[in-house]
């Protein structure tokens, strides 16, 4: 038979982000932008391009807009996104994260 672990789990390390560099979060969110773009919008083009008419080329339009413009909104959001996280954490603290 198999003894059950009774023991309470103990606390590891506690680390707090003070700072993001805004740079980094916005080139990290950039790409993850980017591959959702590319994710998404062959799936926009396909239902109007099966259709035909001029909504094909609307879609083909927006497919080329959206891989373009996520990935730019996304860097643009990360990077603003760190800078509000950097001011916020200054005021009160920034994520605590207990480590094993």
């Amino acid at each position: 038979m198999s003894e059950e672990n009774t023991e309470k789990p103990q606390r590891g390390t506690t680390i707090e982000f003070e700072y993001i560099h805004p740079l980094q979060a916005g080139k990290v969110l950039g790409l993850m932008y980017a591959i959702l773009a590319l994710i998404l919008a062959p799936l926009f083009f396909i239902g109007p391009a099966m259709q035909g008419g001029p909504e094909a080329g609307f879609a083909i339009v927006m497919a080329i807009m959206m891989a373009i413009m996520y990935p730019v909104m996304g860097f643009i959001g990360g990077a603003l996104m760190a800078l509000l996280y950097n001011f916020v954490a200054g005021l009160i603290g920034g994520f605590r994260i207990d480590l094993k």
